[in-house]
């Protein structure tokens, strides 16, 4: 048994114009860091808003919610093998949303590529990025939503094979991702289905201890979450990853993985919410991403103490 992670969150309109939030994370090896601290602007016009400072990228769908709001205990496997878990950077991003009847929204971001898989040494831009998504309500009960997103950078020496080697050159994953939500009563807190799904590419190009490098790598997340009474839910989940260079496992934020070959995970949770600041999950995992099948039971409780804004969609 151990603490997964702790967060403190301090979060409030500044003024009429600008909204600040500031996250301190504390990892299971009582390390403290700021997860995120930036200010977003509230009231510029023409649908568009302005956010500096540090925070989670734009990528994806996953990428943007914080663990504690994980449907599962674990991060999916293209996001451990391609972004280390979850991207976050010091940074600038711009968004648009239109002033259309449907969602219509799209960003661009600009960091300093200090973290995997760009890993810092930059002098001021070290990576960058664009999103654009649609989404809209299918009826009064449905509602979907789906989205690109591109985020690229040089890495100048990232580590990889455990710190025996380093790659330096460009590095680029670009994510298709799609949502979709159910309630059948037409009162989600009472019952509802969430179905998310996302595919990502990943491309490396320059060299490895000053030998020539490339690699492509792909994988693909899907889960289904069906809250099937007010404090209950089940969630089934599927992932992949393929990657055609060397290596033994899918870990976090060293190397890209694979021996060429398809690492898979599948994974089945039963969660049960105390209310909305609490839950317990049971989890269990058919896990093939070291090369071997390993079977793996997980037992997660996540509280919230006072009030906290509302999750993403």
């Amino acid at each position: 048994m151990r603490l997964g992670e702790g967060e403190l969150s301090v979060s409030a309109n500044i003024d009429n114009t600008l909204f600040g939030t500031f996250i301190l994370a504390i990892d299971n090896a009582n390390a403290v860091s700021v997860e995120e601290a930036y200010l977003e602007t509230l009231s510029l016009p023409y649908g568009f808003a302005l956010k500096g400072g540090r925070f989670f990228s734009g990528i994806g769908y996953l990428n943007q919610h914080h663990r504690h709001s994980w449907d599962f205990a674990d991060a999916a496997l293209p996001y451990r093998a391609f972004l280390s878990n979850q991207y976050r950077d010091d940074g600038v991003q711009v968004r648009w949303v239109a002033p259309l009847g449907f969602l219509l929204e799209a960003g661009a971001e600009v960091f300093g590529g200090r973290n995997y898989p760009f890993n810092g040494g930059h002098t001021f831009v070290g990576s960058g990025g664009g999103f654009l998504r649609v989404g809209d309500d299918i009826a009064q009960n449905m509602s979907y939503r789906i989205g690109a997103s591109h985020l690229r950078g040089r890495s100048l020496a990232r580590s990889v094979d455990n710190g025996t080697m380093n790659f330096a050159g460009l590095s680029s994953v670009s994510v298709l991702d799609g949502v979709f939500k159910w309630a059948p009563t037409g009162k989600p807190a009472e019952q509802h289905v969430r179905l998310p799904g996302e595919l990502m590419l990943r491309h490396d190009f320059g060299g490895i201890n000053g030998v020539d490098h490339e690699s492509v790598g792909w994988g693909w997340c899907g889960q289904a979450v069906w809250r099937f009474l007010p404090s209950w839910e089940v969630g089934v989940r599927a992932d992949s990853v393929y990657v055609d260079n060397w290596g033994t496992a899918v870990t976090d934020g060293t190397t890209l993985q694979g021996w060429g070959q398809t690492r898979g995970r599948q994974s089945l949770a039963l969660t049960y919410y105390t209310s909305e600041f609490g839950r317990f999950r049971v989890q269990g995992n058919r896990d093939w991403s070291s090369g071997r099948l390993d079977h793996q039971l997980l037992l997660q409780y996540t509280v919230s103490l006072g009030a906290h804004g509302a999750h993403k969609y």
